[in-house]
């Protein structure tokens, strides 16, 4: 067990140091039809649900709503305040 958890432990430090430039041994890749068929049961409901959601954005009512809710959103980030952020962190300048 103690050998486990100092294998995750470097694992997680040598992730944390490099990356996407290192790829552990035990990293499997899969294909897009591998996922599909190793994907967890209620992979199935987010299908169903994603069929739903395909239906109601084809349904220009059902549209409305969220696209006033994001305009109104939009159209007030020009009257918004942002703090100044320094151009840089002082090294090197």
């Amino acid at each position: 067990m103690n050998s486990e958890n100092r294998a995750k432990q470097i694992r997680k430090e040598i992730e944390k140091r490099l990356g996407a430039r290192a790829t552990h041994e035990s990293t499997l890749a899969q294909t897009l039809d591998e996922m599909r068929k190793n994907a967890p049961p209620d992979a199935d409901e987010a299908e169903l649900h994603d069929a739903e959601m395909e239906a109601l954005l084809a349904d220009l009512e059902a549209r409305k709503l969220p696209q006033a809710t994001l305009q109104m959103q939009v159209e007030s980030w020009a009257h918004q305040r942002f703090l100044k952020a320094p151009l840089t962190d002082g090294v090197g300048f």
